[in-house]
């Protein structure tokens, strides 16, 4: 018996929206698409459904990938609309990432939000993100990183310990005089940069104002800062922590099938396009699903199961 409350409304068959359904079916339980030329298939329509035309196994496939556009679409208005929930640490990987950096980000802001003081709001809370992340690390890392090769004061402070063990006390003055000189040369380079001579801070401008790195296929970013660490230290701390794959991260079986088959016989044989539109077509039409409540469908069968115990304890 049905939902008493539930309103009454005239049911009227719709073509286009059966089609969009069928599509949904295929792609849902990882169907193939000769399933619908099946002949058990096409008998089970024309008795359910007998005013539904059956397509052809091409379009059907145009179908699927339409409907990959459209969850697309209402993917990036999603985003587009709510880019303020996103997680910062993604704006940060891809400033991380020296083929895009800061520039690259701050022209998607153009072309996603057109000029708008959203857009500025969003490019100054991205720069003060990063700022504010780069200096808690600055805070974290500078201190051990004084004596690391590549830093300024690193090697000064060899050739001054050495100079004091081997020639001793006679030294002491030429070491004071070295050292005033160096404080002098650090002062007038911070007058010459504006008082931003800092040298964590200006390791992180330094990264920003080079050019980009060219695109070229198999770019390995996680080698490219392993060679510039000693250039940039603190930067490259900061790549290692954002841009490493946790450890919590599944399969990918796991994550793109939950049958483990992500390229099975079936998807092997059609297009990358098509097989990129199915498995996230599949990701995003799954999102809206119920959870199954385990708890429930166990209350349910002990149920099911002490009634049945019952009947045949008193049928015998």
């Amino acid at each position: 018996m049905g939902d008493r409350d539930a309103p009454l409304v005239n049911w009227r068959f719709d073509q286009d929206k059966t089609r969009e359904a069928l599509c949904h079916m295929l792609v849902w339980d990882e169907l193939p698409f000769k399933l619908i030329e099946h002949s058990g298939f096409r008998h089970f329509l024309s008795v359910a459904c007998p005013m539904f035309a059956i397509p052809s196994r091409r379009t059907i496939t145009k179908d699927i990938f339409n409907v990959y556009v459209s969850e697309r679409a209402r993917l990036k208005s999603f985003i587009k609309e709510h880019a303020q929930r996103i997680n910062m640490i993604l704006y940060y990987a891809v400033i991380l990432d020296p083929r895009h950096k800061l520039e690259f980000l701050e022209f998607t802001f153009d072309k996603l939000y057109g000029g708008t003081e959203k857009c500025d709001v969003m490019k100054e809370q991205v720069r003060d993100g990063l700022h504010e992340l780069f200096n808690d690390y600055k805070l974290r890392y500078g201190h051990s990183l004084q004596g690391t090769p590549g830093s300024p004061g690193s090697s000064f402070s060899r050739v001054s310990s050495s100079s004091s063990s081997s020639v001793g006390t006679s030294m002491q003055f030429l070491d004071h005089e070295a050292t005033r000189t160096f404080t002098i040369e650090q002062e007038f380079s911070m007058y010459k940069t504006g008082g931003k001579g800092d040298r964590v801070k200006s390791e992180l401008e330094k990264y920003l104002s080079e050019d980009v790195e060219m695109h070229r296929d198999k770019f390995d970013i996680l080698n490219w800062w392993k060679v510039n660490t000693l250039r940039f230290p603190i930067l490259s701390k900061m790549a290692r922590d954002v841009l490493a794959v946790p450890v919590s991260t599944v399969a990918s079986e796991s994550a793109f099938s939950t049958g483990g088959r992500v390229l099975d016989a079936f998807r092997s044989s059609l297009s990358p396009k098509i097989v990129q539109a199915l498995i996230c077509t599949q990701d995003w039409l799954r999102k809206d699903s119920k959870p199954i409540s385990i708890e429930e469908d166990l209350s349910e069968l002990e149920v099911v199961e002490k009634g049945t115990y019952l009947f045949f304890f008193l049928a015998f």
